[in-house]
């Protein structure tokens, strides 16, 4: 993957997804209508993530750190 973003993106979203623990990749992908097998392909890095769905997750990692924080 020669995308640094795409990089990143995929890197802090393995971190966060680990501290979430078991499940989560599932409830993201349930959460935010993203297919399952195209979330874990953009987790392994066998595909970058397109602009809409980094913001699908962005937002929905958004809103789960302001529901921590309440």
């Amino acid at each position: 993957m020669n995308n640094p973003i795409a990089e990143q993106f995929r890197v802090a979203l393995n971190f966060l997804l680990q501290q979430e623990g078991r499940g989560a990749q599932v409830r993201l992908a349930l959460a935010q209508n993203i297919d399952r097998g195209y979330l874990n392909a953009v987790i392994k890095g066998r595909k970058p993530a397109a602009e809409e769905i980094r913001l699908k997750i962005s937002d929905q990692i958004g809103r789960a750190s302001c529901r921590e924080r309440v």
